[in-house]
């Protein structure tokens, strides 16, 4: 245990500096309050306050992480430092998990420059409002760093042969479904084709067990829309927007063929196991929506072609 963080401690390192250097020189630049930023910034406040989602407040994303911040502003005060710092800490889980993603396929120091790649391009591009600190979305960002962990535990149960990852993996990847419930759908439904696709693999059929995210979601919606009383108006409000829903569609469908190439190509190599590139295929076909496209893209080469 010592001789790997050993190891791994001068590339975290660079990461962490890179990323205090990052906030430093960036600092008060991220966001637009006239845009997407403001409702960002007011939904949380008005939780703080005791309203309630879909009832008091028009909104089109999951429970999290609204209400995480919102228990963050009770806390420490209604700053803009603390979306910052949660901004922060989003941004920091994203670039390790990236970082120990890659590590699978490749070595450190590559991973590394994956990793910076994704700071200097994305999570801190200079937007005001596509990036990682102050995002258009917290539920993207949110829904992103779960995803990623959702695929580092799968691996670590491919590898290690040890069943804590995959109950972790499924319980992440429910967190998920409370973000962005359309994209993450699309994302389980690729995890369950990997484990079907390589049914002669004892542990990838247990993936079968990811059944259960999207039940345990459902399960807490109902729950929150009970106690709230606010499910008629969530319905009101999803029938209102169903033309932003058939962009979605179109969505699923440029994703869904991104999927399939990248099957195909998994496929035509037997130097790893073809239901891990599968499984990962998803996070290059699925998270590459917005911003993260052309990352997820460098990170597909080192997964394929490495």
């Amino acid at each position: 245990m010592g001789n790997r963080i050993r190891t791994i401690y001068p590339y975290y390192l660079i990461i962490l500096i890179n990323i205090a250097f990052l906030l430093y020189v960036q600092w008060n630049t991220w966001g637009s309050l006239i845009v997407d930023t403001g409702r960002e910034l007011w939904i949380p406040y008005q939780l703080s306050q005791g309203k309630a989602l879909y009832k008091d407040i028009y909104y089109m994303y999951g429970l999290l992480p609204a209400y995480p911040i919102s228990y963050l502003i009770k806390l420490f005060g209604v700053h803009l430092y603390v979306y910052i710092l949660f901004g922060a800490a989003t941004v920091l889980s994203c670039t390790i998990l990236l970082h120990e993603i890659s590590c699978f396929f490749t070595n450190r120091g590559v991973s590394t420059l994956v990793a910076l790649f994704f700071l200097y391009i994305y999570a801190f591009r200079i937007h005001p409002f596509f990036n990682y600190i102050l995002p258009y979305s917290f539920n993207s960002t949110f829904f992103i760093m779960f995803i990623q962990f959702t695929i580092y535990c799968i691996l670590c149960y491919l590898n290690k042969k040890a069943n804590m990852y995959l109950y972790v993996s499924i319980l992440s990847i429910s967190i998920a479904f409370l973000s962005r419930i359309e994209i993450t759908f699309v994302v389980w439904a690729v995890i369950l084709l990997a484990s079907l696709y390589s049914y002669k693999t004892k542990q990838l059929r247990s993936l079968a067990y990811f059944i259960i995210p999207p039940i345990l979601a459902s399960v807490i919606y109902t729950l929150y829309f009970y106690n709230t009383g606010s499910f008629q108006k969530y319905y009101h409000d999803v029938r209102i927007s169903s033309t932003g829903y058939l962009q979605i569609l179109y969505s699923y469908v440029y994703h869904v063929i991104s999927v399939v190439l990248i099957m195909l190509i998994g496929k035509s190599s037997n130097k790893y196991i073809k239901g891990i590139k599968i499984v990962i295929a998803l996070i290059c076909g699925i998270v590459m929506y917005k911003m993260f496209i052309l990352s997820c893209m460098a990170y597909l080469s080192l997964v394929f072609f490495h």
